[in-house]
């Protein structure tokens, strides 16, 4: 893995498959610890390869619902790795 992040994904569990080689680090924060350690890792495709950021919103063992979810600790950490934009899909159900 080579590169900064600017580009994060916070998701569910089900992301961490499609980076390659990731990397979890573990992100201080005025705000307290974020969700989870943030994987870093490669993303590869026809245009190339992109080092992207992905965190687990409901932290690895989907241990925090909603409401209990550090979302100020998980933005400040993406964005002290220079992360420029966050997609952030959901599901429920």
């Amino acid at each position: 893995m080579t590169g900064t992040p600017d580009i994060a994904i916070i998701g569910g569990s089900g992301f961490y498959t499609f980076l390659e080689d990731p990397q979890e680090i573990e992100v201080e924060t005025p705000y307290g610890k974020p969700s989870a350690p943030i994987a870093l890792g490669t993303l590869s495709s026809a245009e190339g390869d992109r080092t992207l950021a992905f965190l687990p919103r409901h932290g690895r063992g989907h241990e925090f619902p909603a409401h209990q979810v550090n979302y100020r600790a998980n933005m400040w950490a993406l964005r002290s790795l220079g992360v420029r934009q966050v997609l952030a899909p959901c599901a429920v159900g």
